[in-house]
């Protein structure tokens, strides 16, 4: 027994559609998108002006990760709180998809989103091409790197989505999570890591940024956040599944 039908797959993919379409319908898409370009511009060119170094792409990957951590809970805030206080969950659970394949469906369009937000910043790279000789590779794990932490930031937001009451709590809650996570391990290093504060320092979501900056393809970073985004979808449904007060 297959676990998605064709007929299952359809419905995903309408759900993932009316996600995108609700969207941007809405000024706030193209508010983020505004913010984002803008932003990551500014951190472009004054990192350009700033040095010289071939490698000032992982300057502005590292710039651009601050920026997920601020806009991802704002993104992902309304995914599933907004049915609620719209009204519009009991029909969404009327239909023929499951509850872990909304939220799947929910969590999809969030990471095109974030594709697409990424996607515009492509012309530093052709700039950095039309007017010099950037390694390629380091590009590629970069923007790798970047959508891997971005799609761990949405999933905090998915699932904080499905507890909260309204999408300020929702994006509030997902950015004091991820903060945290992100700064999980920060602090004064005396020496090597040992013990129990190496595994704080590799549970810390900026802890495996470093390698996807510098050109590495790391599967043991891979593997991280594709784990971690996992276990957020889970949490996700198994929070979206409960009854809520």
């Amino acid at each position: 027994m297959t676990p998605y039908t064709k007929q299952d797959l359809q419905g995903i993919w309408t759900l993932i559609r009316n996600e995108l379409q609700r969207f941007y319908g809405t000024p706030l898409a193209y508010g983020l998108h505004g913010i984002f370009l803008a932003l990551s511009g500014f951190f472009f060119v004054l990192t350009l002006k700033a040095t010289q170094d071939a490698g000032l792409m992982r300057y502005v990957f590292s710039n651009s990760g601050v920026l997920l951590l601020l806009l991802c809970p704002l993104i992902s805030m309304g995914l599933v709180v907004e049915e609620r206080t719209h009204h519009t969950l009991p029909l969404l659970l009327s239909s023929a998809l499951k509850p872990g394949q909304i939220i799947l469906a929910k969590y999809l369009a969030a990471l095109i989103l974030l594709a697409g937000l990424l996607a515009s910043t492509l012309y530093f790279p052709i700039f950095l091409s039309i007017y010099g000789e950037p390694d390629f590779w380091p590009l590629v794990t970069g923007y790798g790197g970047l959508f891997l932490l971005g799609g761990v930031f949405l999933g905090v937001g998915l699932w904080t989505s499905t507890w909260s009451k309204n999408s300020l709590f929702a994006a509030s809650s997902a950015f004091g999570i991820c903060l945290l996570w992100w700064l999980l391990g920060a602090g004064p290093q005396y020496g090597e890591p040992q013990g129990w504060w190496t595994v704080v320092q590799y549970l810390s979501l900026g802890e495996h940024q470093e390698s996807f900056t510098q050109g590495w393809l790391s599967l043991k970073d891979i593997w991280f956040y594709l784990s971690a985004m996992l276990g957020l979808t889970v949490l996700s449904c198994l929070s979206f599944q409960r009854p809520s007060s």
